[in-house]
């Protein structure tokens, strides 16, 4: 009776069972634990008496229903509600803005956040936070509640979970219990081996295709058939490609590239060039603001890699020229394919943008030279002298624009 009073002065949520009840939850957390990169046993959903029992004086309530009757408002309101419920279990949640609880998967999404709150090494064993003390010791950051969720979501062992909404206050609540406890004072949550499987996934990149009007290609191919170079177009597909779709090979080569690419090599320009056992090859570009002029603006400045020699050396895998993108790309940039085809994506899930491109032949292989000398030769010509005469193809595309133009006055 009293919870309901003070549920009328919004000093308490109203607290209740879900429609869905538990199992959806427990889904949601599943599909992350259960991630191929992780590998993590499933959690379960209780068994049993599952739904709430009203608070009275005469039926004793279990420890987890004390503790969601005792949440007040102001907690969930400051996200400050104490994740340890005396032994027995480890109270996580997320709140939102408004009277509608968070859905599981956004609560999920707001627990991977705690990721981000937590340094490179194990995250610490959980200490239980000292009333009265202004400093935060390290092991009381699982009393942030994303760092708290996102620590019970990848614990080495199984466990049982339960989830309520909680209303009425300006912020709602999904509330969450896990048994057996995931916080245990003086234990890390995180075991060594998940933590480095977690580490790993968020070094992994995410690949997006491109639209066709901005695959990179009229950037790239207004650099390389300029007069002074004459180099073939790259292609976005061969006369002799495969049966394949467009959809098929862009898994394809999200699969290549996931296997060895990473953001951290994106970003400090030391990249595996050579995928799908040496037969495609890759230039990237790492930045602000991943647009295709950018990335061949950069992919140029690799010039100066090669200025003072004669002719790039021969390209071998401990060759130390070819270990920085900036050469590999600019080399590329400049390959002397006739019908090389290149596929560009844009990479995700980094700190920075990302672009890269997937080139089909190999530009480099091992043991050869990338480029002739004669087409060097041209090559220095046109960067030393700092210019760039109009191509080809700008040519054939204004020629175009042109014809369009006259074909629209007549009309």
């Amino acid at each position: 009776m009293w919870h309901k009073v003070e549920e009328s002065f919004n000093l308490k949520p109203k607290v209740a069972d879900r429609e869905k009840g538990h199992q959806d939850c427990v889904d949601a957390v599943n599909a992350v634990r259960e991630l191929e990169e992780l590998d993590l046993p499933k959690f379960s959903a209780p068994t049993g008496k599952t739904k709430l029992q009203l608070k009275t004086s005469v039926v004793q309530s279990t420890k987890y229903e004390n503790a969601l009757y005792n949440v007040t408002c102001k907690e969930i309101d400051g996200s400050s509600i104490d994740p340890k419920v005396e032994d027995e279990y480890t109270l996580i949640y997320a709140v939102k803005e408004g009277q509608i609880p968070p859905t599981p998967e956004e609560a999920i999404e707001f627990w991977r956040s705690g990721f981000d709150m937590l340094g490179p090494e194990v995250p610490p064993a959980f200490k239980t936070k000292v009333a009265r003390r202004d400093e935060e010791t390290e092991g009381e950051i699982y009393y942030k509640s994303a760092v708290a969720g996102f620590a019970s979501l990848m614990v080495d062992t199984t466990h049982e979970m339960r989830c309520y909404n909680a209303t009425g206050c300006e912020k709602a609540a999904l509330i969450c219990f896990l048994s057996k406890p995931t916080l245990v004072e003086g234990v890390q949550p995180i075991s060594d081996t998940t933590w480095r499987k977690i580490l790993a996934l968020a070094n992994r990149i995410q690949v997006e295709k491109r639209e066709e009007a901005d695959n990179c290609l009229k950037e790239i191919n207004e650099f390389r058939t300029q007069d002074s170079l004459g180099l073939s177009a790259f292609v976005a597909k061969s006369p002799t490609s495969t049966n394949l779709t467009d959809e098929e090979v862009a898994e394809y080569d999200f699969e290549e590239l996931n296997k060895v690419l990473t953001c951290d090599a994106l970003k400090a320009g030391n990249a595996p060039i050579l995928i799908s056992n040496n037969k495609r090859s890759v230039m990237y570009y790492s930045g602000s603001s991943a647009t295709c002029s950018n990335a061949v603006t950069e992919w140029k400045k690799g010039y100066e890699r090669f200025k003072d020699v004669t002719i790039p050396p021969k390209y071998t895998s401990s060759e130390d020229m070819y270990k920085t993108g900036a050469a590999t790309n600019f080399i590329s940039l400049v390959s002397e394919g006739e019908e090389t085809v290149a596929r560009c994506y844009t990479v995700t899930n980094c700190s920075e943008e990302g672009l890269v491109c997937v080139l089909e032949p190999a530009v480099f292989e091992e043991g050869k030279l990338p480029i002739r000398v004669t087409t060097w030769k041209k090559v220095t010509k046109t960067l030393s002298s700092g210019g760039s005469s109009p191509s080809v193809y700008c040519a054939l595309v204004s020629s175009v624009l042109v014809v369009a133009g006259l074909f629209a006055l007549n009309f």
